[in-house]
């Protein structure tokens, strides 16, 4: 895989560079769409993933490098989580996610917020806030959660603005979300795509995540 890997790099190294951006952006189609035909589905993970995989492949040999420089330039802002293959720790009977309402609002400074949808019944949303802390190191970016908040209704937010958020009573990992910290690996980055893989807190297993550049999230 390396051997294949360096070969297309050096490949692409000789490319006229208008030829190498069509080709980034025909494999970031294919991404994105791939993601928002399947962001529903949770019965296909395991085929889904190993198509990401194939894609992301092809992406990394052909574009910039990850670098902490790069990370701190372009994660700051909204992104819309548009497919993840992170399974459902919660209890049998809990609020199913809303699979198209999960976010992540980062700032310059450090923090951030992961907001997440689940329907609670007939026509009834909450939205769930965790408040994060984080940091950066080489492609790595490090979040521990440190607060959570609940909305007893659909999310919106605008530009990293949110209101109408009360604090939720919520324990310490591993009986609770406070505290957990989390290492994301960022594969891809530009201003409208970031595809990064972490390691499950309770399972150890690795997890792909697909987000996409947003301004409004709701």
């Amino acid at each position: 895989m390396k051997s294949l890997l360096l070969t297309l790099s050096l490949m692409v190294a000789g490319m006229p560079p208008a030829f190498a951006q069509t080709s980034i952006r025909s494999i970031k189609t294919e991404i994105i769409d791939l993601a928002w035909q399947n962001i529903d589905n949770q019965s296909n993970l395991t085929d889904v993933r190993l198509q990401m995989d194939a894609l992301l492949g092809r992406l990394m040999a052909i574009s910039p490098e990850v670098t902490e420089a790069r990370l701190l330039e372009f994660s700051p802002g909204s992104w819309q989580q548009i497919w993840a293959d992170e399974r459902d720790m919660s209890p049998p009977g809990a609020p199913q996610r809303n699979m198209r309402q999960i976010y992540q609002v980062v700032s310059p400074e450090g923090w951030g917020y992961n907001f997440g949808v689940r329907n609670t019944g007939p026509n009834s949303d909450v939205t769930f806030a965790l408040e994060v802390g984080a940091s950066v190191s080489g492609n790595q970016q490090t979040t521990e959660i440190t607060r959570a908040f609940l909305r007893p209704t659909r999310l919106f937010v605008h530009s990293g603005r949110s209101a109408d958020f009360a604090p939720r009573q919520a324990g310490a990992f591993p009986n609770g979300p406070i505290g957990a910290r989390g290492v994301l690996t960022i594969h891809y980055i530009d201003d409208e795509l970031k595809i990064g893989t972490t390691n499950n807190v309770y399972t150890g297993a690795s997890e792909l995540f697909v987000m996409h550049r947003t301004e409004v999230v709701r």
